[in-house]
């Protein structure tokens, strides 16, 4: 329970800077796409961010009544992981393809990507 908390936290924390930051090759959605231009990465990053904070609030609400509906706590253990990373996978599925869409609509269909 207190690491499905701890995660949730350091998810919500980085979800909130996530919808803050300026373009960079460190941290945030990394898209060839997010690079590209800055209208793309701040949306990008903007639904990343928020989708981060879903996950870790997901988390943390989850923590709570998890005790009750498992018995053991290897169960719970093998649960959690499960939601991790399918939550995860989810999250990063989600904000490549969101960055894709919204290049395409900053940028236009007409510009191809060769060299990228």
């Amino acid at each position: 329970m207190v690491i499905s908390i701890s995660l949730g936290i350091m998810t919500v924390v980085l979800g909130y800077f996530g919808t803050k930051t300026k373009p960079n090759l460190a941290f945030g959605v990394r898209t060839k796409w997010a690079l590209s231009n800055d209208e793309v990465w701040k949306r990008s990053n903007l639904l990343g961010g928020k989708l981060l904070l879903i996950v870790g609030f997901a988390f943390i609400i989850t923590a709570f009544p998890a005790p009750l509906l498992f018995s053991s706590h290897e169960t719970y253990t093998t649960a959690f992981g499960i939601m991790f990373v399918l939550l995860f996978f989810g999250w990063a599925i989600i904000a490549i393809w969101y960055s894709y869409r919204v290049y395409k609509e900053v940028v236009g269909e007409d510009k191809n990507m060769k060299g990228q």
